[in-house]
């Protein structure tokens, strides 16, 4: 059976359907249906210019709206929500309400600053005086533009934004937007510490860049540090010996380091240069306590500072056992 009833009267009106089989078992609608007999939605009509935009751009928007029933409906019918949409690189967006506009037929607004990709969304709702509206939208991209990183030497990590990559590396952003770049430092690749020494465009180690309007490349140069290796006694070992040998190789890629620019420290005492060896030819550091060290935990500390006035440290703990 196909149940029908006629409204004689124009209105609004919830309708509910109520089915009884005979049995006597009954079931109705979860949510009434609501119809609107003698009326129909308006139509509603929009522009907005410039339609790309970039960050900071002043963008203008108008609209209107006729209904079959009231005609042309006035500016209080109308009303307008600015949306940015944030996307992910696999192309799910997410809304973030951004602004309002009641009861006008037109206004502008300032493209504000976000992470690419992203793009706005304006929409218009024209509502009749019998409660039924259309909503209609606009989406407004916005101009972007690449960002190309790079590290002397190549293959460092930098962040840029919420995202970070191994150099080289690029990037769009939305012209004019603000974004955060960063060069961390230092960077352990294969057991060679690396050292933030400059970006390109002058500016500290972490800072903001405004997209510009056209492709842009942006460098991080890193030294590498004084490398301190092949180190005795073992690290985390246990040893008998009370004056032990200790040993290093303290080398640099860049500069010839000389003992002047070594400093040693056991257990937190500074030991005089004149008291431990360096052989430039080798790299080899040696030191041999001149007391008995005691029982227990011991820790050795080597800084070394090359002629670029860039620092390598290495600590490291052993364990002397009776016996």
């Amino acid at each position: 059976p196909q149940p029908r009833f006629t409204y004689s009267t124009a209105g609004n009106y919830d309708v509910q359907l109520r089915v009884t089989d005979s049995q006597g078992a009954w079931d109705i609608l979860d949510t009434a249906i609501t119809i609107s007999p003698g009326n129909r939605p308006p139509a509603a009509d929009m522009d907005a210019s410039p339609s790309t935009w970039r960050v900071g751009d002043q963008i203008t928007f108008s609209g209107s709206a006729s209904d079959p029933e009231d005609g042309p409906l006035p500016a209080s019918s109308l009303s307008w929500a600015l949306i940015l949409n944030h996307c992910s690189a696999e192309g799910s967006c997410h809304e973030h309400p951004v602004q309002e506009f009641t009861g006008v037929s037109g206004g502008s607004f300032v493209a504000p600053d976000h992470e690419y990709p992203s793009h706005l969304e304006l929409r218009l709702t024209a509502r009749d005086s019998g409660g039924l509206s259309d909503t209609m939208s606009m989406r407004l991209d916005p101009r972007t533009v690449t960002m190309t990183f790079l590290t002397s030497p190549t293959g460092l990590n930098l962040v840029f934004g919420s995202d970070n990559g191994t150099a080289t590396f690029s990037r769009t952003a939305i012209v004019g937007s603000k974004n955060f770049v960063s060069a961390p430092t230092p960077q352990d690749v294969d057991g060679q510490i690396y050292r933030f020494v400059s970006w390109s465009d002058g500016k500290a180690q972490s800072h903001e860049i405004i997209a510009g309007s056209t492709a842009s490349t942006y460098t991080a140069t890193y030294t590498i540090a004084p490398r301190i290796t092949n180190v005795a006694p073992r690290p985390d070992s246990s040893i008998r010996d009370r004056t032990p040998t200790i040993r290093a190789t303290v080398s640099d890629a860049e500069t010839d380091l000389t003992k002047d620019a070594i400093s040693l420290y056991l257990d937190g005492d500074w030991v005089r240069r004149t008291a431990f060896g360096y052989d430039r030819a080798t790299d080899s550091l040696t030191y041999t306590p001149g007391s008995r060290l005691a029982l227990g935990w011991h820790t050795v500390r080597i800084k070394a500072v090359d002629a670029k006035n860039i620092t390598g440290t290495k600590s490291w703990s052993f364990r002397i056992v009776s016996g």
